[in-house]
């Protein structure tokens, strides 16, 4: 892989337009979205909404077990240094490995739902209408994966 125009000014301010363009979006998408669950739901229901998302927030690191971290390390230096064969092989097992995980931990989070959401104190129709947040949860988190993996591969 040629580096010679990777550090070029002309890329660098490329990016940095890209990055702001794309986080200005993120921001008036994210405030627009939070506008209107706030006028769509009723307090108690959005206070389920933000517990609910902040259980993905903690989900992600915690059902990780390190794959996240060694994607982040290995995979850059793979793509810079290595044959694209150890690159495919190190992708396929990482998602594979992953993706196991995160079975496991979608049917551990299913399994114990109910004393799961009693705990954080929903109310039973609500405990019964939040387990499609089970696979919320699980599918945020494997597109969170795949960003964090391509991010990795365009460092």
């Amino acid at each position: 892989m040629n580096s010679s125009g990777l550090y070029s000014g002309n890329r660098f301010r490329q990016a940095i337009v890209h990055y702001l363009l794309g986080r200005t979006a993120q921001a008036i998408s994210s405030f627009i979205f939070i506008i209107w669950l706030v006028r769509l739901l009723s307090p108690i229901d959005y206070g389920a909404y933000m517990v609910l998302w902040g259980m993905v927030e903690m989900m992600a690191p915690l059902s990780s077990l390190g794959m996240l971290e060694a994607v982040r390390r290995f995979l850059p230096e793979l793509a810079l240094r290595g044959a694209p064969s150890a690159l495919a092989w190190f992708v396929r097992w990482m998602t594979l490995i992953r993706f196991a995980i995160m079975i496991i931990w979608t049917a551990l989070i299913s399994a114990f739902w109910l004393d799961i959401s009693a705990w954080l104190g929903f109310s039973t129709p609500q405990q019964d209408a939040t387990l499609v947040a089970v696979g919320l949860i699980i599918t945020v988190i494997g597109f969170r994966y795949a960003s964090e993996m391509l991010e990795s591969l365009l460092e």
